[in-house]
């Protein structure tokens, strides 16, 4: 019998373990390019000292692809992070403590709650110039709202960059929401969010595809392959808490749909968009 549905977003410990499993099945991957990639989008219009708001930094791990490409073209930068988890915040501080030297010029202020409560207890009322949100606008109350307050954020000349899921994980949300009504931001619906809300903007959009191995997913006794199964679908113990038809509907529609197999590997195809708004 099914159990009852919780929301992975609540349970931070348990969100941060499976987001590790998919790390380590491939997700990383993502990872190989950013330093080319942050050294071609970073070109703020300061002059000096830069203001930077991260939502959503966990671990640091994305961040210091930021910090040092900025370190190459500023000697001094204000880097605030607005991250609800205590653990991968912890992370983070070690991060710095390994970059000693590299960032003792770099002032951090961290605030341990997520980017809605930041905005309300006064955070709006900051200016950037860059603010950047990298995979975490999934989990933003009203992103249209929020979005709207962060662009009001920007100084001139500032720059709002996003990263968000497209390619199949974007297809599977899209299928989902048909049978299930469950909202789950993904490309498409933040680009049109950031039309609505934000207008006579340009948008730069750059698509960057990647692949992850999600074979795991298929045997029911594999920890990995549940707990990539939780990711995707965004629930705490999906297999267990879902009806079987709906679990074998996703499994079919994630291998026909969304992957192709090579040499037996079920290959997830995945892409990360790069929104890039910048406030003229």
């Amino acid at each position: 019998m099914a159990k009852s549905v919780r929301a992975l977003s609540e349970y931070t410990k348990e969100y941060n373990e499976r987001f590790q499993t998919m790390m380590d099945h491939g997700l990383k991957s993502r990872e190989d390019n950013y330093k080319q990639e942050m050294a071609d989008i970073l070109r703020l219009g300061v002059s000096k000292k830069p203001r930077v708001l991260a939502i959503g930094s966990g671990n640091g791990e994305v961040d210091q692809f930021v910090i040092n490409t900025l370190l190459d073209t500023y000697d001094d930068i204000h880097y605030c992070v607005v991250e609800p988890a205590s653990s991968p915040l912890n992370d983070f501080k070690r991060l710095i403590q390994s970059y000693e030297n590299r960032w003792n010029s770099v002032t951090f202020d961290f605030h341990e709650e997520g980017i809605n409560e930041y905005l309300a207890e006064g955070g709006a009322s900051e200016n950037f110039d860059l603010i950047h949100a990298f995979h975490s606008v999934y989990f933003f109350r009203d992103a249209g709202s929020v979005l709207s307050q962060l662009y009001g954020m920007l100084r001139h000349d500032g720059m709002l960059f996003i990263k968000v899921a497209a390619g199949a994980i974007e297809k599977w949300y899209l299928q989902r929401a048909k049978i299930s009504n469950i909202f789950f931001p993904h490309s498409c619906q933040v680009q049109e969010l950031s039309s609505r809300e934000l207008p006579s903007i340009t948008m730069e959009i750059t698509c960057r595809p990647y692949t992850m191995n999600i074979t795991e997913c298929f045997n029911e006794n594999s920890e990995d392959g549940n707990k990539m199964l939780d990711f995707i679908n965004q629930k705490l113990d999906y297999r267990r808490s879902t009806p079987l038809k709906q679990v074998e509907y996703c499994l079919h529609f994630l291998r026909d749909e969304c992957s192709e197999v090579r040499n037996d590997e079920i290959l997830f195809l995945l892409v990360d968009d790069d929104i890039v708004v910048r406030k003229v």
